[in-house]
């Protein structure tokens, strides 16, 4: 990504000014100096980060639907209780972390 912003930066690679990269490319702190590369690239990631997460869970509801088309008629039918379930149950069955390794500091029971 830095590679790019300075690409951006340099001319060598052209960018609608409207996108956010060509935004945070050009845009300058409190003194007027332009961000950092590595700053640029985070604040990228910090943007694009939930958008692609809420476009995944979007997909796996759409394909839940999908594969159990009797569910449509319920949530159409049903409060706003039975989609919180429903919306539930796509996060327990899709999940987007399908493992999380970690260290214990201390073994335990």
């Amino acid at each position: 990504m830095k590679k790019r912003i300075d690409k951006v930066r340099e001319g060598e690679l052209e960018i609608p000014k409207h996108t956010i990269l060509y935004r945070l490319s050009w845009h300058r702190d409190m003194e007027g100096n332009l961000l950092n590369p590595e700053t640029v690239a985070v604040e990228v990631i910090n943007l694009l980060r939930p958008i692609v997460a809420i476009a995944i869970y979007i997909n796996f509801t759409f394909l839940s639907l999908y594969q159990n088309p009797n569910e449509r008629e319920k949530l159409k039918k049903e409060d706003d209780i039975y989609s919180e379930m429903f919306v539930q149950e796509v996060r327990r069955f899709y999940p987007f972390f399908p493992a999380v390794v970690a260290l214990v500091k201390k073994d335990f029971t």
